[in-house]
């Protein structure tokens, strides 16, 4: 495994031990029902079933990664991202919800700022609607950065979605000046 097993225990945790490794095969159905509770359609990839998903992760191995977040044997969230030569694109992140509320979710983004890398890149929702505002607010005091200097189109998954107008966030030291230096995250994430 790349990763390396980091064991915590807390209170909130019952002395269980917490770990950070790539998915396993029997998580990937846990995976994609946290997946599909977290992500409106067009915000995410329409798998039809665990094979599918199988498949993508065979085709795009060696740039896509799904870091499990796991107490024992039980997925408690989950980072898809993809490490590019100037970055680590943060694609989707989330924690299960009955496990929210434990600060999983900052840990989570520290293990991967401490462990895989320190230049991250992730899209957000415009703040418009205060569950927006809150993510928002989430990322920035895990210290990203509000990129508001560059207009960004998240390209469709599929044909059959929407583009969709978002804000680009940074950590570390991202060198990205406009949307034309993403022409290789949108190539290899979205196919456009």
């Amino acid at each position: 495994s790349r990763y390396r097993t980091t064991e915590k225990r807390d209170a909130m945790s019952h002395n269980r031990a917490i770990t950070y490794q790539e998915i396993r095969e029997s998580q990937l159905a846990d995976f994609l029902r946290i997946y599909n509770e977290s992500f409106p359609i067009d915000e995410r990839r329409l798998y039809a079933d665990e094979g599918e998903l199988r498949r993508f992760m065979s085709a795009k191995r060696g740039k896509f990664h799904i870091l499990a977040l796991n107490e024992e044997d039980r997925l408690l969230g989950f980072i898809s991202y993809w490490q590019f030569e100037r970055y680590c694109y943060l694609e989707h992140f989330a924690i299960d919800p009955s496990e929210r509320g434990r600060r999983l979710g900052s840990e989570m983004l520290g293990y991967v700022r401490d462990n895989i890398d320190s230049r991250i890149l992730i899209e957000v929702e415009k703040p418009e609607s205060e569950e927006a505002r809150r993510r928002i607010g989430f990322y920035e005091r895990n210290g990203y950065k509000l990129r508001s200097d560059i207009r960004y189109i998240q390209p469709p998954y599929s044909p059959e979605q929407e583009g969709l107008e978002l804000l680009l966030m940074t950590h570390g030291e991202v060198d990205i000046e406009s949307e034309s230096d993403l022409i290789e995250l949108k190539r290899e994430v979205y196919n456009a």
